[in-house]
């Protein structure tokens, strides 16, 4: 992958506990976030979400901790095979929007694009600590998840994509939870993979727009952005 820019994904956060960084996620309105339910198992205290993380290192513009309050793991979550591997966190304030820090809204996976981008502080090589910088990659879809097993992978809640010869590189450990973004929409949530060397297998995303109603129920309704200023047109 490359280095993200910095405020180039407002929506993606950094999923912390005990101040380390875990997973990814992503801002769905300024009381919820969104990840994979693998990352809460076994993390249930001292979890924070920080917005507007670029450098796990460094201060960055409108960085904030916010500490979570409440999980709510999705109830069909399977643990032996994660699937149905989504999770909403609740936060104890709201997250303030400014210019590195937004919502995103998701939607289903657009047949037409070949490809989608994932962002996150997932490690560099297989086995290694989680980057310091956001970075970001191309992963090639649909792609074949066949050699997971019909156990692990289901095509109606689950998105298969990278294509080992064809991508540059894959999410890797501490990616779980990460956007799959296409346009301006995110269609998944990085599940699981097996490792993300140079022979890396696709990765399993939670299809998000398969858990709408369970989403909505939880959370609510996403916020409408103000209206554009059009001027005389």
């Amino acid at each position: 992958g490359d280095d993200a820019l910095l405020g180039e994904f407002p929506y993606t956060v950094s999923l912390t506990h005990f101040d380390e960084h875990i997973c990814g996620g992503f801002v769905y309105s300024n009381y919820f976030v969104l990840t994979a339910a693998s990352c809460l198992i076994g993390s249930e205290w001292d979890v924070a979400v920080v917005v507007a993380q670029y450098s796990l290192i460094l201060q960055d513009p409108e960085e904030n901790r916010i500490q979570a309050r409440t999980f709510y793991i999705n109830p069909e979550y399977n643990e032996t095979y994660h699937t149905n591997d989504l999770a909403l966190i609740k936060l104890n304030q709201p997250i303030t929007y400014g210019l590195y820090v937004n919502f995103s809204y998701y939607d289903e996976v657009n047949d037409t694009y070949t490809s989608a981008e994932v962002m996150g502080w997932g490690a560099i090589m297989d086995g290694g600590p989680p980057s310091t910088k956001l970075r970001k990659a191309i992963v090639s879809l649909p792609a074949d998840c066949q050699s997971y097993g019909i156990e692990e992978f289901v095509l109606n809640t689950m998105i298969c994509a990278g294509i080992h010869g064809q991508d540059r590189s894959s999410p890797c450990e501490f990616d779980q939870g990460s956007p799959l973004v296409q346009g301006d929409y995110i269609i998944g949530i990085a599940s699981k993979n097996r490792g993300c060397g140079g022979n890396f297998a696709p990765t399993i995303y939670t299809r998000l727009a398969a858990f709408y109603p369970w989403i909505s129920n939880v959370a609510g309704k996403q916020p409408i952005p103000p209206l554009m200023d059009m001027g005389d047109y």
